[in-house]
Formats: C-alpha cells, sequence, structure tokens
C-alpha cells in the first residue's frame, strides 16, 4: 500500500511537473521573441548606443517594452514553480535535496526583482527623459545604467541559481525510474553550461552571454520534452511480490 501510494504521488507530481515545464517553455520563448523582435530594434539610437538600448525602446515603444518585462517576469515566477515541483518529487526519497530545490525556487525571486527594477526604474526615466534638461538627461542616463547593473546582477544571480538546481534536479531524476536517461542528460546539460559560464566569468572578468544561444536551445528542448513525457505519465515499474517464491 505504501508503495501505491508513493506512486501515486510520483504519477501526481509529474504531471504538474509536465504542466509547469510546457508554460515555461512557451513563455521562454515568448520572452525571447518579444525581445529580440521587438524591444532591441525599438531600441536602436546611433546617438546614445547599444548601452542605452532598454531606455530607447521604453521611449519609442512602451507599451511594448511593459508586455516585454511583463512576459519575463511571468517566466521567472513559473520557473520557481518548476523547482517548487521538483522539491516535492524529491521530498521522499532525497529530503536534503528536496529542501535545497525549495531553497532555489523561493531565490529565485531575486531573478524577479531584477526584472521589476529594469522594467519599472526604465520606465519611470524614460518617462521624464525627452522633456528634461541637457543636464538632467546626463543624470538620467547615468542613473539608467547604475539600474541596469543592479538589475542585471539580481538576474545573473537567479541564472546561478538554475543553473544549481539543474545539477540538483539531474540528480534526484536519475534515482527515479520514470526518468529515461536521456532526460537525465537533458537537465544536466543546462547545468554544465551555466555553472561553466559562471566560473569562466568569474575567473576571467569576459562577459560570454553569447553562451545563452547554445543554453536556451537545450533549455527549450528540456521543457518540451518534460511536457511530453509527464503528461500522462505511466506509474514506474515495481517489483511482483506475488512472483517472489516464500521461503
Amino acid at each position: 500500500m505504501f508503495l501505491r501510494s508513493a506512486d501515486t504521488d510520483d504519477a501526481r507530481w509529474l504531471k504538474l511537473l509536465s504542466r509547469v515545464a510546457l508554460l515555461l517553455g512557451v513563455f521562454t520563448i515568448g520572452v525571447f521573441a518579444i525581445f529580440f523582435l521587438g524591444v532591441m530594434p525599438a531600441g536602436v539610437d546611433a546617438t546614445l548606443g547599444d548601452d542605452y538600448t532598454m531606455l530607447v525602446a521604453a521611449m519609442h515603444a512602451p507599451a511594448l517594452f511593459h508586455v516585454a518585462h511583463l512576459f519575463d517576469a511571468l517566466s521567472w515566477l513559473i520557473s520557481i514553480g518548476f523547482w517548487l515541483t521538483f522539491a516535492l518529487l524529491a521530498a521522499r526519497r532525497a529530503p536534503a535535496r528536496s529542501a535545497l530545490l525549495v531553497a532555489i525556487g523561493c531565490a529565485m525571486v531575486v531573478g524577479l526583482a531584477g526584472v521589476f527594477i529594469r522594467g519599472m526604474g526604465t520606465s519611470a526615466i524614460a518617462e521624464r527623459y525627452s522633456t528634461a534638461t541637457a543636464t538632467d538627461q546626463e543624470s538620467a542616463r547615468f542613473m539608467f545604467l547604475g539600474l541596469q547593473i543592479v538589475a542585471i546582477g539580481l538576474m545573473t544571480a537567479g541564472s546561478l541559481l538554475s543553473g544549481i538546481g539543474y545539477a540538483v534536479a539531474a540528480s534526484v531524476a536519475r534515482s527515479m525510474a520514470q526518468f529515461p536517461r536521456w532526460l537525465v542528460v537533458m537537465l544536466a546539460v543546462p547545468a554544465v553550461l551555466e555553472l561553466s559560464k559562471q566560473l569562466f566569468e568569474l575567473i576571467t572578468g569576459m562577459d560570454i552571454g553569447e553562451v545563452l544561444l547554445l543554453q536556451l536551445p537545450f533549455e527549450l528542448a528540456l521543457y518540451f520534452a518534460l511536457a511530453w513525457r509527464f503528461w500522462r505519465p505511466a506509474p514506474a515499474p515495481t517489483m511482483d511480490l506475488q512472483s517472489v517464491p516464500s521461503s
């Protein structure tokens, strides 16, 4: 009876995981589509340069800028649910790793805070920039750059937590019969890419954000693979006790 109850719990959390992963995949695609196809082109300004892309976009296309950050905030919220669902899966078989995943999920609010700081702060600066004096515009640009540093730092911390989360989730999945080996590898790849990127940047001081272009397809493939695999999860194989001869 205990095994049957445990299998039922696993099936329930795996089903929830498939829904959360699908949402995360859809919103991740939405975020990058809006930013790269809408916000970035709207932020082109030869006089200010690339450092002020977000500020220019908030001035030229404020509605699109708000929508982009709304989608970004929702994707961070869904990622919190993603890690908490994995924590529920790990609770029975690996309590320590489950607690770590809960901590990671809760700490992901730092990335969410970064999105709110960049979105709301940049919008507030953009609203006043056009009518400001030259001196005030210079102060606004300086304020914007400081705001960007804080926001990007918070979102980078969130990405680091995600890298750790993928590693822990892969170790949990490896101990579960419901996860095939190829899916465990797919969980581990984003962890290797993100943690390697963070370590390289820490040691060298160089920004290698281009790794995101490699990491993003792996993460999207992972989300949709989880959704496909566990949309209707089958119970884990268990030993048939009737087939075991009595001694």
